[in-house]
């Protein structure tokens, strides 16, 4: 059940399942309330990025702005013992396990992804790998956008760029 949780991309994944299971908005349940409304999100949250993530107590508490990692294994041991007992509470959890499981990126959203941008002109781009291959003879000719975009990935996200030869 455990999977390596690789980037942030999947904690904002599973906030926004919680928050669409629980009807409350994921800056909601990221407040420090005391308030029932926030708490259980909180709970489920602090509770799955254990279960489905597997992150660490203090990286969970980091997340959620808490001062100590103590926090987040009662949090835990609440939850854990809330999914035993509380039948409501099994099915919210397990209906966020089933909508993180099939989440689906909304297509609309990817036409501003920079991988998806760049593909599109020809190019190709390996994120696990973190590199751009271009063809030496278009490099010289990239110019604009496409340009600005290459360059983005190569400075802010640590990309290597490729030459090929065709």
């Amino acid at each position: 059940m455990k999977t390596k949780c690789r980037s942030s991309r999947e904690l904002i994944r599973l906030d926004r399942v919680v928050s669409l299971v629980f009807d409350i908005r994921a800056r909601d349940f990221h407040h420090p309330s005391k308030k029932r409304i926030s708490v259980e999100p909180r709970l489920v949250a602090m509770y799955l990025q254990k279960e489905l993530l597997g992150k660490s107590y203090p990286a969970i508490a980091r997340y959620f702005g808490k001062k100590a990692h103590s926090t987040c294994h009662s949090a835990h041991r609440t939850a854990a013992a809330l999914f035993e007992t509380d039948p409501l509470f099994r099915q919210k959890v397990l209906e966020c396990i089933e909508l993180y499981n099939n989440y689906e990126i909304d297509r609309f959203k990817q036409r501003y992804n920079l991988h998806f941008l760049i593909a599109r002109e020809g190019i190709r781009v390996s994120g696990p790998e973190c590199t751009i291959y271009l063809p030496a003879e278009k490099y010289e000719s990239l110019d604009g956008i496409l340009r600005e975009r290459i360059d983005r990935l190569i400075k802010k996200h640590n990309y290597a760029l490729q030459l090929t030869i065709i």
